[in-house]
């Protein structure tokens, strides 16, 4: 709709403008939206459920959005862009990179098992996403790096902020 893309437009331009580098996760929407029919020997689960949810993941336009954010991020206002891996963001703590789908016990909290770090598991999963970003850019400092240099240094797994 015409209302939807002219959000998707506004957003779009107010990330180009105030960021110089932006990652994303390089989502694919066929394994996002599978049926959960099953099949012969094993029925599926939450079907009616699971249909709404494939309905509202493609209504959303999530790629017409990306798509208007890399060509102003690039194009445009030459700046990076990176589309990122999103295995795992969600099940690794951004402090340790301790991975363990147990972290995260609930859809919106993230306990570290190993470090005891506690956040909200989508700002825990957009910073790792972020530091996937900075990688792969070559602008940031491994995380495994990271967590060498700051042993050796010290016993402290924390991030400078």
């Amino acid at each position: 709709s015409n209302k939807k893309s002219d959000l998707y437009h506004k957003i779009s331009k107010t990330l180009t403008d105030k960021f110089e580098s932006i990652a994303v996760e390089d989502l694919k929407l066929k394994n996002m939206t599978k049926s959960s029919k099953g099949n012969e020997q094993k029925h599926g689960k939450n079907i009616r459920a699971k249909s709404g949810l494939n309905r509202s993941i493609l209504s959303a336009s999530f790629y017409q959005f990306v798509a208007m954010l890399q060509y102003k991020q690039t194009m445009l206002n030459e700046k990076l862009f990176v589309k990122v891996s999103p295995q795992y963001t969600s099940q690794i703590c951004n402090r340790c990179g301790y991975k363990d789908k147990n972290n995260r016990k609930t859809q919106s909290k993230f306990k570290c098992l190993r470090c005891h770090h506690e956040i909200n598991a989508d700002i825990n999963a957009s910073e790792n996403i972020e530091q996937r970003g900075l990688e792969s850019l070559g602008l940031g400092i491994s995380l495994q790096d990271y967590k060498s240099e700051s042993l050796s240094n010290s016993d402290s797994l924390e991030f400078a902020s």
